[in-house]
């Protein structure tokens, strides 16, 4: 038990220092179970070091980044702070250099510049873009947020990264300068110093696709549209097609607006994470996406959450279905098998935990009920009746 202190104070250490992040640390029982010496005393937090990259390779990345004709900017998770993104704002709309976020950074670049969110592996639009640009900056940006196999194609690429420590590697992704260290500090002396003589036109990644109503459901691109007029707000995500529907076309103007886990992970993440994103910033307005089949999975949560007292909405994407695989059916030319779910009256759990429960199946509806939800406090319930079936044409 004696080193516990030292455990303890190097597991802070590492949670915050370099690429910051939660820290396992496990007692095993044979040490929980001793008594512990009350002389030993908690060890002193050492001073932050604030680091920078090394003058010689920012001034080499200052020559890469002014000879380029086409570069672009592709930001990721450790990018979402709000200082980080300050900066970075202020060096895309100086320099006009077009940047796209993987679904993890995004929020932290917003506006005219911003062309649109990695949400998917195999989209060719992003694809072009990349392969069209003569520089790729990378900023808090991992390789397991989104594979360098889909924008680095053919590893030709010059590559500045620009990251808190040492990224991660890969074959295609071997940057030609890096920069370690404070990224905010980084970007802001990038931003005195680099001029890239730009020359490349904006594309929109986010062309947009008709779509028809259907009645007595809610088209995806409607109800983001409703929830992107909410201020204040945070939407965490469970897994699900729900999440590819927003990572497109939700336009997050803030850091963590939109909160997600990595990739296409297992369902049952949201209303976990809506309940501590809730206990941590209690003043935001915090609402989960969830599918039908996810909500199944953790309806366990909901009573977490009433429990708490949490004032939390939970948006239930309901297409009775899961979704993500019909559209996977429909992408091989299969008729859906095994994925059908019964058309429940979720609206009625408040009966069961004594939530505030709406059934939606019109924008009307929705936004009455959006409305009444910001202003009722506690745990709130919407049943969306989503309509998916054009999904693969919006997101393929």
């Amino acid at each position: 038990p004696e080193f516990l202190t030292s455990y303890i104070r190097n597991a802070f250490e590492l949670s915050i220092e370099g690429k910051p992040g939660p820290i396992l640390l496990e007692i095993p029982e044979n040490v929980s179970d001793q008594m512990v010496n009350m002389n030993i005393k908690p060890l002193k937090k050492n001073k932050t070091l604030k680091l920078h990259p090394d003058r010689s390779d920012l001034e080499t990345a200052i020559e890469i980044i002014s000879t380029s004709k086409k570069p672009l900017v592709i930001n990721g998770i450790r990018s979402s702070t709000e200082r980080i993104s300050k900066s970075l704002m202020e060096f895309i709309n100086h320099t006009k250099i077009p940047c796209i976020s993987t679904h993890m950074g995004q929020g932290s670049v917003h506006g005219k510049y911003h062309l649109g969110n990695f949400y998917r592996s195999n989209i060719k639009d992003y694809q072009e873009i990349c392969q069209n640009s003569d520089l790729i900056i990378t900023i808090g940006y991992d390789t397991l947020e989104y594979s360098p196999l889909n924008w680095n194609i053919g590893h030709e690429k010059k590559i500045v990264d620009i990251d808190i420590a040492y990224s991660t590697r890969h074959y295609q992704f071997n940057p030609d300068i890096s920069l370690q260290g404070d990224i905010g500090d980084t970007i802001d002396y990038l931003l005195k110093n680099a001029r890239p003589q730009v020359d490349c036109e904006l594309s929109i990644l986010n062309q947009d696709v008709q779509h028809q109503p259907v009645s007595g459901k809610i088209h995806p691109r409607d109800l983001i549209e409703v929830l992107s007029t909410i201020e204040n707000s945070r939407f965490l995500h469970d897994n699900g097609l729900h999440k590819l529907w927003m990572t497109k076309y939700f336009k997050a103007k803030s850091v963590n607006q939109v909160v997600v886990d990595n990739t296409l992970a297992s369902m049952g993440a949201g209303i976990p994470a809506g309940i501590v994103s809730k206990l941590v910033e209690p003043g935001i307005d915090t609402y989960v996406c969830i599918g039908d089949g996810g909500l199944l999975m953790t309806l366990g949560e909901i009573a977490t959450a009433k429990e708490s007292n949490l004032d939390l909405t939970i948006l239930i994407w309901n297409s009775n279905s899961h979704g993500m695989i019909d559209m996977h059916f429909e992408d091989k030319g299969l008729e859906p098998f095994g994925t059908h779910i019964a058309n429940y009256s979720y609206e009625k759990l408040d009966q069961v935990f004594g939530a505030v429960s709406y059934c939606c199946q019109d924008i009307e509806s929705l936004k009455k009920a959006l409305t009444e939800a910001r202003r009722l406090r506690g745990l709130k319930i919407l049943n969306i009746l989503v309509d998916y079936s054009d999904s693969l044409i919006h997101l393929q």
